[in-house]
């Protein structure tokens, strides 16, 4: 990027907009634009260029005015951006700078002090396309993966693209802000020690230059800190129960208890999964379609350490026959 001064002649010099250039008019202390200042339609920005401490020959200081003390500011400005991004295309950088600058004079750019605020004029169509971008950034959280379990400190990567740049990604645990990442790859450490055992959800928001905001899914993890649990939970088929003849619609359901916390219990049909809940499954299984004679109905349970643990119960579906009358 190119930041030149505007010139100390009072003047209008009539020079169009550059989408190249970036040219910076004075303020005083006052906010007012310098008497001295430049003005016209190729004013970007505007900076403090009145009384400005710098050195002078001979290893001594002095307080100076002009836009060639005003650039200089802007220019560090626009440095200290990319350092934080340093993937912003030059019309993204220009667009941070007028989403966060002070509005002064007349509301949105104006000659005397360029672009302000977030009200921004077009004057050069091709210059600042981005500022036309609606389209959020993608995200999502690569790790730690759903179902997973977690303890201590965990390393969580997220991923994120966008069609012009990616200026921030955030990390939430359960809806909180946990930390935020400036440059990819996106990585963070979440100390789980200060949340209870059990479930959590992790996801990531995204922000590119024009605020869009790109929210990830959610990575449901099971947190288990300083578990020591080699007790498997016990696992107990509610309905049906062993060797029932069944017909029809079945009404399935299991339980499980756990020293510590139960996290998943599952049902089954000869191997097949119907349903799963927290704590409990409950669902219907209809045998009009079953072949007739034994079928096994299992249930499987999880708890937060993940011992595992299991139980198994066989029915019998009757067969049919038809008689015919003579």
């Amino acid at each position: 990027m190119v930041v030149v001064a505007a010139g100390n002649s009072s003047t209008n010099p009539g020079y169009t907009a550059d989408p190249y250039v970036v040219a910076v008019s004075a303020t005083d202390s006052a906010d007012a634009k310098a008497s001295w200042s430049n003005y016209g339609n190729y004013i970007d920005f505007a900076a403090p260029g009145v009384g400005i401490w710098t050195t002078t020959r001979g290893g001594s200081f002095s307080a100076v005015s002009g836009t060639s003390f005003a650039s200089p500011t802007t220019a560090a400005v626009v440095a200290l951006t990319m350092a934080v991004n340093p993937k912003l295309a030059p019309a993204e950088v220009e667009a941070v700078l007028q989403s966060t600058v002070n509005d002064l004079g007349t509301a949105g750019w104006d000659p005397s002090f360029g672009y302000a605020g977030s009200t921004r004029q077009r004057r050069h169509q091709g210059r600042h396309q981005h500022a036309r971008d609606t389209q959020a950034p993608a995200v999502a959280v690569s790790s730690p993966t759903a179902g997973s379990t977690v303890q201590g400190l965990v390393p969580v990567n997220a991923t994120a693209t966008d069609n012009y740049g990616v200026m921030k990604v955030e990390l939430y645990v359960n809806g909180t802000l946990k930390a935020t990442d400036t440059i990819a790859p996106y990585q963070f450490s979440w100390d789980t020690t200060g949340l209870a055992n059990g479930s959590a959800n992790v996801s990531a928001k995204a922000y590119d230059a024009a605020s869009n905001q790109g929210l990830s899914t959610s990575v449901t993890v099971q947190v288990a800190n300083g578990l020591n649990d080699t007790v498997p939970p016990q696992t107990r088929i509610n309905s049906p129960t062993a060797g029932a003849a069944v017909s029809g619609t079945v009404a399935l359901s299991a339980s499980a208890t756990d020293n510590v916390q139960v996290t998943l219990v599952s049902l089954y049909v000869d191997g097949r999964l119907v349903c799963s809940g927290a704590t409990s499954a409950a669902c219907s299984w209809s045998t009009r379609k079953a072949t007739p004679g034994s079928h096994s109905v299992s249930a499987t349970a999880k708890d937060a350490a993940g011992n595992t643990s299991s139980a198994l119960v066989s029915v019998t579906i009757a067969s049919t026959t038809t008689t015919k009358r003579r």
